[in-house]
């Protein structure tokens, strides 16, 4: 029982790392990103036997940090690893924020027909697991294509109407 609890702790450990990890991204501190990325990863994985769901979300978390820091491709092979992991674990949540995710990479590289697509599956699917607050990462690049496309009146609704399910939902 003993190696199980160090091993937990291990566990325990890794995910803080993922989570520091990501947040320093996001608050802009981009030092040495790739190798503390790398390091996360290999500290999650060494512990990955007792947590295996966590495989996809790990990595979206940190291709999400990294959406829109200039680091696509690094973020575009972790949000692929996460939807993989999630579509073969039925994991419908991590699937529908990787979607959105990679809707916004395909936007920033000039995808428009592919970022609707991953948008609006990503939308569905937060829909249907009832989470009306991460729909907003889904309608941001579906409004923004509707923009790029001048339906500027359908761009408003799409953005109005989930800040009413967001405020509905509380």
């Amino acid at each position: 029982m003993a190696g199980r609890a160090r091993l937990e702790r291990r566990a325990l450990r890794a995910r803080v790392e993922v989570w520091r990890t990501g947040l320093a991204i996001m608050g802009g501190d981009g030092a040495d990103r790739r190798q503390r990325i790398a390091k996360a990863l290999a500290a999650h994985d060494a512990t990955e036997p007792l947590r295996p769901s966590d495989h996809a979300w790990v990595r979206w978390f940190l291709a999400h940090a990294l959406c829109g820091t200039g680091s696509q491709s690094e973020g575009g092979r972790l949000t692929g690893e996460a939807l993989d992991g999630a579509r073969a674990r039925g994991d419908r949540w991590v699937e529908a924020a990787a979607l959105a995710d990679r809707s916004v990479q395909r936007l920033l590289g000039g995808d428009v027909a592919g970022a609707e697509e991953d948008a609006a599956r990503s939308d569905a699917l937060f829909a249907e697991v009832g989470d009306a607050c991460c729909r907003l990462w889904s309608v941001y690049p579906l409004a923004t294509v509707a923009e790029i496309h001048g339906e500027y009146g359908r761009a408003d609704r799409l953005e109005r109407a989930v800040w009413r399910r967001r405020r509905a939902s509380g």
